[in-house]
């Protein structure tokens, strides 16, 4: 709990200053939950193909902890699109509203800001 929220303290502090920076800060926080794991134990002798790649993600364990990450993950890719907006990388901020529509198709700030990136 402590690392995520630090993480997103800093983005929302960075905001009025750096957007590029915050929003690293934001991806950071929701990326806490997803990882890719290798398939193949001798990959550092060799290239890694995508078949020897799995993507792995941390839901939660129990219904609290499930609504309280969803939570955070909205939060920051909300954030996130609004700091690709500020830097009018609209179709990146697009995308980042259907990473929060993704996670909650019922989000209002999502859907209110993906028609424009806003």
């Amino acid at each position: 709990a402590f690392v995520r929220g630090r993480y997103k303290a800093k983005g929302d502090e960075l905001f009025r200053t750096d957007a590029l920076q915050a929003s690293l800060n934001y991806e950071w926080c929701a990326g806490l939950f997803k990882w890719a794991t290798t398939l193949d134990a001798n990959w550092r002798k060799k290239s890694l193909d995508d078949d020897d790649i799995e993507e792995e993600e941390f839901l939660g364990e129990t219904a609290d902890e499930r609504k309280e990450i969803s939570k955070l993950r909205v939060a920051c890719y909300q954030n996130i699109s609004r700091c690709y907006f500020k830097q009018k990388e609209y179709a990146t901020a697009r995308h980042a509203c259907d990473w929060a529509l993704a996670v909650d198709p019922t989000s209002d700030v999502a859907l209110h800001r993906r028609p424009s990136g806003a």
